[in-house]
């Protein structure tokens, strides 16, 4: 999780900075704390996005033991992230 929190960051303030080309002045000190405030929350969302698509590549392959189709956590290992 802290990993994508860390993604999403970079993510704001890149945005932050081709919105903005020629910087934002003494505005920055109110863009600062927004920005891990952004990352957490898109972070949730990234986390919520991978897990999407988690859950569907694995829930439409059959289990190899019963031949359903269902998810569980101890079929999946994840992405580890």
């Amino acid at each position: 999780m802290f990993l994508l929190i860390g993604v999403a960051s970079v993510m704001v303030t890149a945005l932050v900075r081709v919105v903005f080309p020629n910087g934002l002045g003494w505005w920055w000190l109110l863009v600062i704390p927004a920005i891990p405030v952004l990352g957490v929350m898109g972070g949730f969302v990234l986390d919520v996005f991978l897990a999407a698509i988690e859950y569907l590549a694995f829930c439409w392959r059959r289990c190899p033991q019963c031949q359903c189709r269902r998810w569980s956590f101890g079929f999946t290992r994840g992405f580890g992230l």
